[in-house]
């Protein structure tokens, strides 16, 4: 009884510790991805209005 319980603890310890270490690179990866499209967003911004108009945006949405 106590040997089950012992593997059923050690079982969970682990597939908890894997869901933990999945959680962690899943929010990485989220968190480059939406650093990465943001950047790719303000390149596409400043393609189309200019730094200028987008800089002012900004600073409107800001204050």
């Amino acid at each position: 009884m106590s040997l089950d319980a012992l593997l059923i603890k050690g079982f969970i310890d682990r597939f908890s510790a894997t869901l933990n270490g999945s959680f962690l690179v899943l929010t990485v990866a989220a968190l480059f991805t939406v650093g990465y499209y943001r950047k790719k967003y303000h390149y596409y911004k400043v393609l189309v209005y200019g730094e200028e108009e987008f800089t002012e945006m900004v600073t409107v949405i800001h204050y």
